[in-house]
Protein backbone atom coordinates (compact mmCIF):
# COMPACT_ATOMS: atom_id res chain seq x y z
CA UNK A 1 0.00 0.00 0.00
CA UNK A 2 1.44 3.47 -1.15
CA UNK A 3 1.55 5.92 2.07
CA UNK A 4 1.21 9.88 1.88
CA UNK A 5 1.98 12.81 3.60
CA UNK A 6 -0.93 13.96 6.06
CA UNK A 7 0.03 16.65 9.09
CA UNK A 8 3.26 16.25 8.60
CA UNK A 9 2.61 12.52 9.06
CA UNK A 10 3.13 9.93 6.96
CA UNK A 11 0.21 7.54 6.81
CA UNK A 12 -1.02 4.60 4.82
CA UNK A 13 -3.43 5.99 1.87
CA UNK A 14 -6.31 4.21 3.50
CA UNK A 15 -5.60 5.34 6.55
CA UNK A 16 -5.05 9.31 5.57
CA UNK A 17 -9.40 10.31 4.80
CA UNK A 18 -10.13 8.50 7.56
CA UNK A 19 -7.47 10.86 9.75
CA UNK A 20 -8.53 13.62 7.71
CA UNK A 21 -12.31 13.05 8.79
CA UNK A 22 -11.25 12.74 12.40
CA UNK A 23 -9.70 15.94 12.73
CA UNK A 24 -11.69 17.85 10.89
CA UNK A 25 -14.57 16.85 13.54
CA UNK A 26 -12.66 16.67 16.36
CA UNK A 27 -14.48 19.97 17.96
CA UNK A 28 -18.08 19.43 16.71
CA UNK A 29 -20.97 18.77 19.00
CA UNK A 30 -23.17 18.34 16.23
CA UNK A 31 -24.35 14.61 16.53
CA UNK A 32 -24.14 13.86 12.69
CA UNK A 33 -20.93 15.19 13.00
CA UNK A 34 -19.72 13.10 16.05
CA UNK A 35 -21.26 10.10 14.17
CA UNK A 36 -19.02 10.55 11.38
CA UNK A 37 -15.52 11.34 13.73
CA UNK A 38 -16.78 8.15 15.53
CA UNK A 39 -16.70 5.84 12.54
CA UNK A 40 -13.87 7.31 10.76
CA UNK A 41 -11.87 6.51 14.34
CA UNK A 42 -12.78 2.62 13.70
CA UNK A 43 -11.68 2.66 10.28
CA UNK A 44 -8.26 3.71 11.67
CA UNK A 45 -8.42 0.91 14.44
CA UNK A 46 -10.27 -1.44 11.48
CA UNK A 47 -7.38 -0.75 9.57
CA UNK A 48 -4.73 -0.82 12.18
CA UNK A 49 -3.64 2.86 11.14
CA UNK A 50 -1.23 3.11 14.69
CA UNK A 51 0.68 6.40 13.18
CA UNK A 52 -2.76 7.92 12.53
CA UNK A 53 -4.05 6.89 16.02
CA UNK A 54 -0.62 8.12 17.70
CA UNK A 55 -1.06 11.55 16.06
CA UNK A 56 -4.40 12.05 17.17
CA UNK A 57 -3.73 11.38 20.69
CA UNK A 58 -0.63 13.17 20.85
CA UNK A 59 -2.58 15.91 19.02
CA UNK A 60 -5.60 16.14 21.64
CA UNK A 61 -3.44 15.00 24.67
CA UNK A 62 -3.63 18.36 26.68
CA UNK A 63 -7.25 19.27 25.09
CA UNK A 64 -9.39 20.28 27.62
CA UNK A 65 -12.49 19.61 25.05
CA UNK A 66 -14.99 17.26 25.44
CA UNK A 67 -15.30 16.32 21.89
CA UNK A 68 -11.61 16.44 21.69
CA UNK A 69 -10.79 14.26 24.76
CA UNK A 70 -13.06 11.66 23.53
CA UNK A 71 -10.78 11.52 20.38
CA UNK A 72 -8.01 11.10 22.38
CA UNK A 73 -10.16 8.05 24.48
CA UNK A 74 -11.24 6.36 21.75
CA UNK A 75 -7.58 6.31 19.75
CA UNK A 76 -6.09 4.76 22.53
CA UNK A 77 -8.90 2.21 22.87
CA UNK A 78 -8.25 1.58 19.18
CA UNK A 79 -4.59 1.44 19.59
CA UNK A 80 -4.58 -0.86 22.64
CA UNK A 81 -7.27 -3.33 20.64
CA UNK A 82 -4.46 -3.40 18.13
CA UNK A 83 -1.65 -3.94 20.51
CA UNK A 84 -3.56 -6.96 21.98
CA UNK A 85 -4.65 -8.24 18.96
CA UNK A 86 -8.34 -7.76 19.41
CA UNK A 87 -8.54 -5.82 16.30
Amino acid sequence: MATVVVFGIEVDERCAEYLQLVVKYARSGDSDARQVRRRALKNLGRNHCRRALIYLIDRYAKSGDSDEREVRSMAFEYLEMIDEGEL
